[in-house]
């Protein structure tokens, strides 16, 4: 969550879609990052806790309650960063879909697949929405945030693109990329010589073998230029 909140924009009105507890919004409000939020949420029960949460903070005049199904009705709502944190990458992906009034330069999205990020990324980068930067971050395991732009220009990518990221291939200076690309790796090779052994297509894997060791040669000079 402070990943995703250090990409919000200061000064501006920000709405947590799923907010489940409004931890994000409150945080954001009483550290004076915005002005002020929506916290929204398809269920009721997320909302009432969100609720109590709000009240007990003294944020009632600051934080506003919707319950909505992702970024419906929310047009009108003064908005310009959107957060969409502990979703499905997929689940995200339709959600955007489903509010064609965030294609719009003017907003910016903060984006935390907890899957599928290759399918995110995909249709980010087809349906001309840019992805500005990636952190990493780490508890019981490595979330990966996008920080998002509509600019309607539609990018083309290849399979390691979508694993790894273009923005992360371009920018190897994460702290947690040496450790994000190890796990990678792992997953990738493993992937490969269950496909070699079945006969399988293994050009995809084998390319995104070969980003993943180039990144790691270039995460290992960072470190040592560092050292220096």
């Amino acid at each position: 969550l402070l990943s995703a909140a250090s990409l919000v924009r200061p000064g501006v009105y920000v709405a947590d879609i799923g907010t489940d507890h409004a931890y994000l919004p409150i945080y954001l409000c009483q550290a004076g990052i915005v002005p002020g939020a929506v916290a929204a949420d398809i269920n009721q029960g997320p909302l009432q806790r969100a609720s109590a949460h709000i009240r007990a903070c003294g944020l009632d005049g600051v934080i506003e309650m919707r319950r909505c199904d992702g970024l419906q009705g929310l047009e009108q709502a003064g908005c310009r960063d959107y957060v969409i944190c502990g979703m499905g990458g997929e689940l995200i992906a339709r959600i955007l879909a489903q509010a064609p009034f965030i294609q719009n330069s003017d907003y910016h999205l903060i984006l935390q697949p907890m899957t599928a990020h290759c399918a995110l990324r995909q249709y980010l980068w087809e349906n001309g929405f840019s992805i500005l930067r990636e952190k990493l971050s780490k508890t019981d395991r490595i979330y990966q945030v996008f920080s998002v732009q509509y600019t309607g220009q539609r990018e083309e990518s290849n399979y390691a693109q979508r694993v790894l990221g273009k923005y992360h291939m371009q920018h190897p200076d994460d702290a947690l990329l040496g450790e994000f690309l190890a796990v990678q790796r792992t997953f990738a090779a493993k992937r490969f010589a269950g496909k070699r052994r079945g006969g399988q297509d293994t050009a995809q894997d084998a390319q995104l073998l070969d980003a993943i060791d180039a990144m790691m040669a270039s995460c290992g000079k960072a470190e040592e230029n560092h050292g220096v």
